[in-house]
């Protein structure tokens, strides 16, 4: 026995150090030929009604529950002085005080939204001071001020404080200015270097930094220095080789990941070094790097090259960035794709490529809905003179949605070799161990193994889903937005396993989704009641942790938001 026993030992040893060689050789593999993968996913794309007016260089919002559009120019290459919000599945028209055509948009942490500047004359020229207030709620536009200097394609950040700072200009001086979070703006300095819709990243409460690549009339600039709200401007190294995506027809609004409860101020903004290689930096609280990733940024697909524009919208909600492209195909513009950048998950952020056909009059200004799907509006990618009142929905709120393909990517096929001989050493290894435990143990082994909810008695089995249930809806525990499955197994006086092993198996769910079921029901059930109840009281009411959460869970589950559902109500 011993002589097999130190065998089996020798055997195990062997395969272990030729796994380990195996995957070491794959590793080394990986990084001499660079060769990895990039999932590709199938968009699934709806056409929304058409916005009332064409427009391109107007703003976006997803605020109080709405899609919103404001300002940009029109056919003719003439400034519009309207809005629109997307509601009950059609386009209601607004007018605003002033015509904001390349204006600063920016919602405020009040809920509304600032909007300032803009080109003063048809065709894009010239620059404007006015400022303006939207209130989402009562869907009204408030003319109170102007800025301290004519502004154009500008960007703006709300400091900790309530304060707005402002930078970026087109065609004439740059500086920063300060909004009072009142009524008045002030001079607070010249830049070093003037840009045009520049990055604005907060690297405290009450400062931050300057960054971008396109200068005031839309050329390349040295991107190392930035400038700072309070300070001297500073160089950075990461941008000696990496630069900002340097692209003045679209708005660079930095992209915040961070928490400011905590004094985490992070950003995600993309980046291209000298051979097109596009990559994604984070900043967090001053200082920059390059967000780890499992792959590449995917620079081409089997149809060409990937184009990507100038900035990254963030749904923190389920820690994911996006980052728009565009492909030419046969001389035209016809591919669209959106990266998906999970950067919540531990180790590297996930990529995945998201992709889609040619999407007549697809553009560029984007914002995300509640249950985390993209919508994309207006635009002109060839002609100023005839912007597109096109809307689309993207869904990408289910990541694992859509068709997989991996065809667009080199490198697949040798990954093949390396995998197979891998698999096979894994299964000479377990077969090994295998052996060799029921060898030296013996079949007592099995006798220890601890039972599972799968190995219980049917009649206990039912009795502990009839006593989950009951806890749902006689004390209704559903309410309690930060219920958790180890609340439910001290209820019943049994462990976490068996509350979440027994919902899975007699619900074929999981424990998340059988509780938000209630809520949701709940939900219903106060709608019903009373159709006048805000939504976001309906949500907290039902044990929902936040408004955003509530609509795409009840999205999700009805197929229509809350909106949509007490709407149809009302209507019988």
């Amino acid at each position: 026995m011993a002589h097999k026993w130190s065998r089996g030992i020798f055997v195990g040893a062997c395969i272990l150090i030729g796994c380990f060689q195996g995957l070491m050789g794959f590793a080394v593999a990986y990084e001499k030929t660079g060769d990895t993968i990039c999932p590709m996913v199938e968009m699934e794309v709806e056409r929304l009604p058409d916005m009332n007016v064409p427009r391109a260089g107007h703003s976006m919002f997803y605020v109080n529950g709405e899609m919103v559009v404001v300002g940009g120019h029109t056919t003719g290459f003439v400034p519009t002085a309207t809005a629109e919000y997307y509601n009950d599945g059609a386009w209601h028209l607004l007018q605003t005080v002033y015509a904001h055509d390349n204006g600063l948009g920016l919602v405020l942490k009040s809920g509304k939204v600032l909007i300032a500047g803009g080109h003063e004359r048809h065709l894009g020229i010239g620059q404007t001071f006015p400022v303006e207030m939207y209130d989402p709620v009562t869907h009204t536009f408030d003319g109170f001020g102007c800025l301290d200097q004519k502004r154009v394609m500008a960007s703006g950040l709300e400091l900790d404080s309530g304060k707005v700072m402002v930078a970026g200009n087109w065609y004439s001086d740059d500086a920063i200015e300060l909004f009072d979070g009142n009524k008045f703006f002030t001079h607070v300095k010249d830049v070093a270097i003037p840009r045009s819709f520049p990055f604005v990243f907060r690297t405290a409460a009450d400062d931050a930094l300057v960054v971008g690549a396109a200068g005031s009339r839309g050329e390349q600039i040295k991107s190392d220095m930035v400038d700072r709200l309070r300070g001297e401007p500073l160089h950075i190294p990461l941008l000696e080789d990496w630069h900002p995506i340097c692209d003045w027809k679209y708005p660079n609004s930095g992209c915040f990941i961070g928490n400011e409860a905590v004094g985490d101020y992070s950003y995600l903004f993309p980046v291209q070094n000298d051979d097109g290689q596009v990559a994604i930096a984070l900043v967090r609280n001053g200082e920059f790097s390059l967000l780890p990733t499992d792959c590449p940024v995917p620079m081409e697909s089997s149809w060409g090259a990937i184009c990507y524009y100038a900035s990254i919208v963030v749904d923190r909600q389920v820690k994911r960035g996006y980052l728009i492209g565009h492909g030419s195909r046969d001389g035209e513009h016809d591919m669209k794709y959106v990266l998906c950048i999970d950067y919540g998950k531990k180790g590297a952020a996930k990529l995945t490529l998201y992709y889609t056909e040619s999407l007549p009059g697809f553009e560029f200004n984007v914002a995300i809905d509640a249950v985390g799907d993209m919508v994309v509006s207006g635009g002109s990618l060839h002609d100023n003179f005839k912007p597109s009142p096109a809307v689309y929905l993207l869904r990408l709120g289910n990541h694992d949605q859509g068709k997989e393909t991996a065809s667009s990517f080199h490198g697949f096929v040798s990954y093949i070799p390396w995998g197979m001989a891998g698999v096979a050493l894994l299964l000479l290894f377990a077969y090994s161990w295998h052996r060799y435990r029921k060898n030296r143990l013996g079949k007592e082994l099995d006798a220890t193994t601890a039972p599972s909810v799968q190995q219980t008695d049917p009649t206990i089995y039912a009795e502990l889903m009839g006593s989950i249930c009951q806890l749902m809806d006689k004390r209704q525990l559903f309410l309690n937005s930060e219920l958790k499955v180890s609340d439910i197994a001290a209820e019943l006086n049994t462990n976490s396993r068996y509350v979440s092993d027994c919902i899975k198996q007699g619900k074929n769910i999981t424990f998340k989704q059988f509780v938000n079921g209630y809520r949701v029901d709940y939900a219903k059930q106060l709608m019903r009641q009373d159709p006048g109840m805000k939504l976001s009281v309906v949500g907290l009411k039902s044990g929902f942790s936040n408004e955003m959460t509530f609509y795409r869970t009840f999205k999700a589950s009805t197929g229509m938001t809350p909106k949509e559902w007490v709407s149809r109500l009302q209507q019988g």
